[in-house]
């Protein structure tokens, strides 16, 4: 069993190992393949707010008014003749270096008049002015008023331009702002807002890195398919900017060595835990295992001493040997035992069923019985059982009572089952009226119940003969109420239809009154004089 548990264990976790050592890898990679979106999408940003910053640089150069006053005295319309203007050191009509930081890295700045023609033009550091801008004017007039993204001498750049106008609308020149897409370019656009990232711009013909913000690991040239060896890349082309003719990708990059070290150091660790897990599960089971053994032998010995003790039977001591089997072999004799034990009791138990069933029942009467007569006394109930060989008894005090004073106890216990009423008359030959309600409560009992209900048929009586005189009273009630409408004049009554009747027309219709029609003595002198009298 040891040997099996071992084996189980280590089989369990070299097969745990393998599948979270690869659910951890695809866990990394999905971190990292999330990490490096979300970075990816950061760095995007950064270039394309970077390069938009180029063209409202050239806006803001051209709106200072150091740059308008210049532009006005030089006339820039009439300079047409002149030859360039190469400055060496920073231009007048530039902002103060405080301000210049605040924009994009601009290393080379021209001022044309309205045809194109160079006037003036400034590169930082004496750095190498590319003659093609001067020479292409298709590049010049790609990026008027607009950021272009193209190719000079082989070098990718970055155009921006505004045009300069004077008081009355009319164009006197144009500047220019450049910068080559390098290293120091990528440095400025992402790594100064993002140390940490790697990005790197990538020609798409070639599939190699042009300019990098890390050129001492990413190295200018490099194949795109050696890098990622090292490094995790995603990006994005340049074909998405309205004004560019660029085949270059923008990426970022992860370095796999670090994730990798850190993959390893995880997957390392998981290890170690599984196996110390593992070797902590097998150890416990063990013991598990042995303490369970221990309980099953002293089961085993308890079911064979209380077989043998209290149930009879004749089982051998436990012996060496698979302890589970031992016991099985145990609890089916013990099982047999309980059923053998159990069979006899139950017939014990009908045996004395049979004699305390009769006693049962005599108590149960009694019982009832008594309940009966707490209640029956209370409410004014005789009571009458019925036993065999010895006819209706009274069985309680209010029983007795009606027996003494209205007679033998056979009157109360004539009819059958059911409810019905009997008139008997007292010894003071008063007549009492009584309600008899006989039941079976039993199979072979039965019970009668006795009240005097004389008081509550005479209440009845007097209910029915109130409520037939109060009857025969509001049939001869009929009263007129509320208001009527009488006239005035005449004395006519309106009904509620609007028509007008006779005094004793409408009482007669609406009330049980007759009327006899004589005179007073009022109107017969006002209407006879004297021949009345």
């Amino acid at each position: 069993m040891t040997a099996f548990t071992i084996m189980v264990g280590t089989v369990t976790w070299l097969f745990l190992d393998h599948f979270q050592s690869i659910e951890l890898s695809l866990l990394f990679r999905h971190q990292i393949d999330e990490t490096l979106s979300k970075q990816s999408h950061i760095d995007r940003s950064l270039l394309d707010a970077y390069i938009r910053s180029y063209g409202k640089a050239a806006s803001l150069i051209i709106a200072q008014n150091k740059f308008v006053k210049y532009t006005e005295q030089q006339d820039l319309l009439h300079k047409n003749n002149e030859s360039p203007l190469r400055h060496e050191i920073q231009p007048p009509w530039l902002p103060k270096n405080s301000i210049m930081r605040t924009f994009p890295l601009t290393p080379h700045i021209l001022l044309t008049d309205n045809k194109g023609q160079l006037l003036e033009s400034y590169s930082i550091s004496g750095l190498a002015f590319p003659q093609q801008l001067i020479e292409n004017s298709r590049l010049q007039q790609l990026s008027n008023d607009q950021t272009l993204l193209t190719k000079i001498n082989d070098t990718p750049f970055i155009l921006a331009s505004a045009h300069i106008y004077d008081e009355v609308n009319n164009r006197n020149g144009t500047l220019m702002v450049a910068s080559a897409l390098d290293n120091n370019f990528l440095h400025s656009a992402v790594s100064i807002i993002a140390p940490d990232s790697m990005v790197a711009l990538v020609d798409n013909k070639t599939n190699k890195i042009i300019s990098s913000n890390a050129p001492e690991n990413i190295k200018k040239g490099s194949k795109l398919s050696t890098i990622e060896q090292s490094y995790h890349i995603t990006g994005k082309s340049f074909f998405d900017y309205g004004s560019s003719d660029l085949e270059l990708k923008f990426i970022s990059l992860l370095p796999r060595s670090t994730y990798n070290q850190i993959a390893t150091r995880i997957l390392l660790t998981n290890r170690i835990n599984g196996l110390i897990l593992c070797i902590s599960l097998i150890i416990s089971f063990l013991m598990v295992i042995y303490w369970i053994t221990t309980q099953v032998y002293d089961l085993t010995r308890q079911v064979t001493t209380f077989s043998n003790k209290h149930l009879g039977a004749t089982s051998q001591e436990n012996g060496q040997g698979d302890q589970l089997n031992i016991l099985k072999i145990r609890f089916e004799h013990f099982i047999s035992e309980i059923i053998r034990a159990q069979n006899k009791i139950k017939m014990q138990a009908e045996e004395n069923l049979l004699l305390t069933q009769d006693r049962y029942e005599a108590e149960q009467r009694g019982n009832i019985l008594y309940l009966l007569q707490t209640i029956t006394e209370i409410l004014g109930l005789g009571i009458i059982t019925y036993e065999e060989g010895k006819g209706p008894l009274p069985a309680n005090r209010e029983m007795e009572k009606f027996i003494f004073d209205y007679g033998d106890i056979d009157c109360f216990a004539q009819g059958g089952i059911g409810t019905f009423e009997i008139e008997l008359k007292n010894r003071t030959n008063t007549s009492h009226i009584f309600q008899i309600y006989t039941r079976y409560f039993s199979a072979k009992q039965k019970i009668t119940l006795v009240q005097d209900i004389t008081k509550k048929k005479h209440y009845e009586n007097e209910r029915e003969k109130l409520i037939s005189e109060l009857t025969d009273a509001l049939d001869k009630v009929n009263t007129l109420s509320g208001f009527l409408p009488i006239c005035s004049s005449c004395k006519k009554i309106r009904d509620d239809q609007g028509s007008w009747y006779q005094l004793e027309s409408y009482l007669k219709t609406h009330s049980d009154l007759e009327f006899s029609h004589s005179i007073c003595p009022s109107c017969a002198s006002s209407l006879y004089g004297d021949m009345d009298k």
